[in-house]
């Protein structure tokens, strides 16, 4: 099958191509009125981002609450509606005929209540074809925020290994241990589907997440991924090894 764009959609429909990643990826759609109460109805929660977005702008949150009411989390405002009519006006209003996506909700890991996920970089050298996962690390939502992106919600980076031990999932090493290498296996399963199609590329990024009973999440793939995050650790040793990596490939 050929795919033809760069946009999310694209990336998801070739990774669900492979049954061993399919289970890693939330139901995701394009968007229409009638798929978005179909995922609200098999979900509850789910949400709603730009098909070719960036850091992590204009992404809603929509939730039922039974009873014909529906809130609304954006950014970190969070607002009641009251009819699934007024709920697609607001959102009809906020999209204004953009591209969109809807997501199956993911209840992420969250470190004193504010969801994290993580950003995952897979890179090869120009001259192979071996993928090897070159750094993690953990970004956590701003007080009030949904969205993990450091610069709109004004959140924090971490070790994720650090990450996974203050959110309390698990305290034990082998666990932890496990949950790293289950990150990098899903990563470089990610990353082989997409290297198929995108046969130029020597980097991917991940966004990957952890829920609340351990199972590992890709959010979405990257072939243009940003690697601010890893600049803002306090340790710039992971940062500067994909970057030399990167500068051997010119």
């Amino acid at each position: 099958m050929k795919y033809l764009g760069n946009n999310k959609w694209t990336k998801y429909s070739i990774m669900m191509e492979n049954k061993a990643l399919q289970n890693h990826l939330p139901e995701t759609s394009n968007f229409s009125e009638s798929g978005l109460w179909d995922l609200v109805d098999k979900y509850s929660t789910v949400i709603l981002k730009p098909s070719s977005g960036k850091r992590g702008r204009n992404i809603f949150k929509l939730s039922s609450l039974g009873e014909g009411r529906y809130e609304i989390h954006y950014e970190d405002k969070i607002d009641l509606f009251f009819g699934r009519n007024k709920t697609i006006d607001y959102l009809n209003n906020k999209i204004d005929f953009r591209s969109y996506l809807i997501q199956r909700f993911i209840p992420l890991l969250t470190i004193n209540g504010s969801p994290f996920d993580m950003r995952v970089i897979t890179q090869r050298y120009n001259d192979s074809n071996t993928w090897f996962v070159t750094g993690k690390v953990a970004k956590v939502a701003g007080k009030g925020f949904i969205v993990t992106n450091n610069e709109l919600s004004g959140g924090s980076v971490l070790h994720v290994k650090q990450a996974i031990q203050n959110s309390h999932l698990t305290n034990s090493p082998d666990k932890i241990d496990f949950l790293l290498s289950e990150i990098d296996r899903v990563a470089l399963l990610g990353t082989n589907c997409l290297a198929g199609y995108y046969k130029e590329k020597c980097i991917f990024g991940f966004d990957i997440g952890i829920d609340q009973l351990g199972h590992i999440w890709i959010i979405e793939g990257n072939s243009r991924p940003s690697l601010s995050h890893f600049y803002k650790l306090g340790d710039k040793a992971t940062y500067r090894t994909i970057r030399e990596i990167q500068e051997k490939n010119l």
